[in-house]
């Protein structure tokens, strides 16, 4: 029989390999949550944002780049739709900012407005969806706009009163945009993108009026 002294061993020796075992595990779920943050480029050209319209996930960066003096400021809704120059308290990276970073960390989900502070009075503007925001039927799918795929997985477009359409890769990127006749009523796109879900978003000037989710199989 194994004197109490060998008992005490084996059981710490098996407490520090379990301890281990649980670190080791908390590290990996660590590092797989950091590789999946990404982080977005917003461009700052003479009078408009590229893009306009960002999808991220809580935990991604947003970061900007500045081509001119130009900033990424937070504001409200009304104050976005009447170009005002103005802030809500929110985020603010760029020229007028009380930091010298060009970028800031999402940190909760919803519909973000933008502007371009020095150049709000031009419309210089855009929108963040932040994770449950993309899935709210109600605020960004409207019947009136219709995205499909057909049998040969060309996309057609259904849509009114539509100045340009962006397609977005599901974490963001911008992968086709395209011009509209303001009146014309619908459109067939080839599609050479790779398997996955994507992001079709309706605009009219510089907001978006309709997003709708297409997967490619």
């Amino acid at each position: 029989m194994f004197s109490s002294n060998y008992c005490y061993f084996y059981i710490y020796l098996i407490n520090r390999l379990t301890m281990k075992y649980i670190s080791g595990l908390l590290v990996l779920i660590y590092g797989l949550n950091i590789s999946a943050q990404q982080t977005h480029i917003i461009t700052g050209y003479d009078h408009y944002f590229s893009p306009d319209t960002a999808f991220v996930n809580v935990g991604d960066t947003v970061r900007l780049v500045s081509l001119g003096y130009h900033s990424i400021t937070e504001q409200d809704s009304i104050d976005w739709v009447n170009n005002a120059s103005t802030d809500n308290g929110g985020f603010w990276i760029g020229l007028g900012a009380s930091t010298f970073e060009d970028w800031f960390v999402v940190n909760q989900p919803g519909k973000y407005y933008f502007n371009c502070n020095p150049h709000a009075a031009m419309g210089m503007k855009g929108v963040l969806y932040v994770d449950s925001a993309l899935g709210n039927e109600e605020e960004i799918h409207w019947d009136g706009f219709k995205a499909y795929l057909d049998k040969s997985n060309r996309l057609h477009l259904d849509y009114t009163n539509v100045k340009s359409v962006n397609i977005y890769s599901i974490t963001g990127k911008i992968v086709y945009t395209k011009q509209l006749e303001f009146n014309s009523n619908s459109k067939v796109v080839e599609l050479n993108f790779d398997k996955g879900i994507y992001l079709v978003s309706f605009l009219n000037e510089n907001s978006v009026i309709a997003t709708k989710k297409i997967m490619i199989k």
